[in-house]
C-alpha cells in the first residue's frame, strides 16, 4: 500500500505567522499613518499653488484682474465673512476690480469694441479640503488674492498657511513675492521656513 505524504502548514505554524504579520502590523501603522498625512498636506499645498499659478496665468492671459477668493457654502460666490479657505475657493474674473463675482446679468466691454457682451465668469472651483487641514491667509483682506494682469497680486504681502486643524500648529507655508510669483514649503521641526 502506497502511502501519502501531507503537504501544508500546521496550526501552531500558521498561529506564529499570523502572530508576526500582526506586530509588524502593529509596527509598521503609525509610520503609514503619518505617510498617508504628509502625502494629503503636500497635494493640498501643490493644489493650492496651481491654482494660484492657474489665476496668475488667466490674467495675463485675459488683461483684466483674476481673483481666487474664499467660496461660499455652493462654491457659486466669495464669501467675504470667511478667515480662511475651509468651504473651498474659486477663480474668477474681475473685470470691475471690486473683488467680488458681479452678478451675471451685469455685462462688461472686454474686447473694445464698445459692446457691454461678457459677465464676469468663474473659471475654476475648488472643493472643500480635507478637514484634517486648515488654509489660513495671512493678509488683508482675509479670504482673496486678486492678480493683476501684469502678474502681481494685490495684496502685495502676503502667505497662506496650511495648519492641523485640531492644534493650528502650521505644516506648510504658500508665500508670494511683489510681482506675484509663489514659493511654498513644508514646515518641519518646529520651525518656519
Amino acid at each position: 500500500m502506497k502511502r501519502f505524504q501531507q503537504t501544508g502548514i500546521t496550526l501552531i505554524e500558521l498561529l506564529v505567522t499570523l502572530g508576526v504579520v500582526a506586530i509588524l502590523a502593529t509596527v509598521a501603522a503609525p509610520s503609514l499613518q503619518s505617510m498617508i498625512e504628509r502625502n494629503q498636506l503636500q497635494t493640498l499645498t501643490n493644489g493650492m499653488v496651481s491654482n494660484l499659478y492657474l489665476a496668475r496665468s488667466e490674467a495675463a492671459k485675459r488683461g483684466f484682474n483674476v481673483v481666487l477668493c474664499a467660496s461660499d457654502v455652493g462654491q457659486t460666490a466669495c464669501d467675504s465673512s470667511a478667515t480662511n479657505f475651509a468651504k473651498g475657493w474659486i477663480i474668477f474674473t474681475d473685470y470691475d476690480k471690486n473683488g467680488s463675482l458681479t452678478a451675471a446679468t451685469t455685462k462688461f466691454d472686454t474686447n473694445g469694441d464698445g459692446l457691454l457682451d461678457s459677465p464676469e465668469e468663474i473659471l475654476a472651483i475648488s472643493e472643500a479640503p480635507n478637514p484634517r487641514f486648515a488654509i489660513v491667509s495671512n493678509g488683508t483682506p482675509d479670504n482673496l488674492v486678486s492678480y493683476r494682469p501684469t502678474g502681481e497680486t494685490s495684496p502685495r504681502t502676503f502667505s497662506i498657511r496650511i495648519a492641523n486643524a485640531q492644534n493650528d500648529k502650521a505644516l506648510s507655508r504658500i508665500y508670494f513675492n511683489t510681482t506675484g510669483r509663489v514659493r511654498s514649503c513644508t514646515i518641519t521641526s518646529g520651525e518656519d521656513c
